[in-house]
């Protein structure tokens, strides 16, 4: 929160931001059932915490005016309760406007860090893969069907790796 000074008096504006710090997803290590073989591991194609970045940037003018005329109005209220119930109403008001002031995060908070891609050419037949990103592990068995493309989708959130195989 920014304390925001007018001639109504100081009032509190809440900003969103992102930490100044990446959280980096560690690749996906993908290994073969004989846990010997590295088959590869993934790399980003996409950062969505930059692009979060970049469009807080783009819209903070929208969002610093919206955030102003709401203290505006928050202070137009706490005055018209002042005159209608007083010192008390006045200052109930201020601790409500006070704690409820929040900046909005909800668009980009359940968005991931990043999208990663392996790419790997297999021939036809089944395989068992271990998959680990240091957080996470799970097994997974694929077909490779010759004239066909098999997609391994792969979430990770947290301690807990979901999976699910496509064949297009």
């Amino acid at each position: 929160m920014v304390p925001l000074v007018t001639h109504y008096g100081v009032s509190s504006v809440a900003f969103p931001s992102y930490a100044p710090t990446w959280n980096l997803t560690p690749p996906l290590l993908i290994r073969d059932t004989s846990n010997n073989t590295l088959m590869g591991s993934t790399n980003p194609i996409v950062y969505v915490q930059a692009l979060a970045a970049q469009a807080l940037r783009e819209d903070l003018p929208g969002i610093m005016v919206r955030q102003v005329l709401r203290v505006v109005a928050k202070k137009e209220s706490a005055d018209q309760v002042e005159k209608n119930l007083g010192t008390g109403g006045a200052v109930a008001t201020a601790i409500f406007n006070y704690a409820t002031e929040r900046a909005d995060l909800r668009s980009w908070l359940t968005l991931p860090n990043d999208a990663q891609i392996y790419r790997n050419t297999l021939a036809k037949g089944e395989y068992d893969l271990k998959l680990t990103n240091g957080l996470a592990s799970d097994s997974v068995s694929i077909k490779i069907v010759p004239g066909k493309k098999t997609l391994l989708r792969v979430i990770s959130t947290g301690g807990t790796m979901h999976t699910n195989v496509i064949v297009l």
